[in-house]
């Protein structure tokens, strides 16, 4: 598990086997930052059940000038708060030690953000229906204050997981299968500009 563009560039993370995490595999992550383009310099960012932070501090090796990681894991915590001290980002970053399902308005106060990355338990986006806790998370970062207009919205969930058919009033996701790994992208619409 490494960062794999910008400045850290090819930076070793620490944290793959621990406890319940499950890495991105670099193919994923390269094609997800190459849809990101240039809109990840100058940002901030939102990494949800954060795990070691690959993909927020991916996002800071990019460009991104925040993230803020959400992680309640205590041995992975360790993993992450180590992957930020390493990479030089404690400035840029800041961890909360939170269950992202339990967070409620405090998100939209900490953003807007221009990303949101969301990797909760496949557990849970297999069982992804309108009204159980994930999609009520996905649908109110949505629609609340949380993401910012014009942001982007990624949901990670394992191939066949039904959140493919959900929009969270969004639109219809930009599905993208890597293994046994669904990217669901998301994009805000940008508010028309009142005159």
């Amino acid at each position: 598990m490494r960062v794999i563009g910008g400045e850290k560039r090819g930076f070793k993370l620490s944290g793959e086997s621990a406890g319940p995490v499950r890495p991105i595999t670099d193919m994923a992550k390269e094609a997800l930052f190459n849809i990101l383009g240039p809109d990840v310099a100058g940002v901030s960012v939102l990494d949800l059940f954060a795990g070691t932070g690959s993909l927020g501090i991916e996002a800071l090796s990019r460009g991104a000038r925040r993230a803020v990681f959400v992680e309640r894991d205590p041995e992975v915590l360790g993993h992450l708060e180590r992957n930020i001290d390493r990479t030089g980002y404690v400035q840029e970053a800041e961890i909360l030690r939170r269950d992202a399902y339990n967070m409620g308005g405090r998100l939209a106060r900490l953003g807007p953000f221009d990303v949101v990355f969301v990797d909760p338990p496949y557990a849970d986006t297999d069982a992804l229906e309108p009204g159980s806790r994930a999609a009520r998370l996905v649908a109110g970062l949505a629609v609340g204050g949380t993401l910012a207009d014009g942001g982007w919205l990624v949901l990670r969930a394992r191939k066949g997981s039904p959140a493919a058919d959900l929009d969270f009033g969004l639109g219809p996701p930009d599905v993208r299968r890597y293994g046994t790994t669904l990217l669901l992208i998301y994009r805000k619409p940008l508010r028309p500009e009142r005159s």
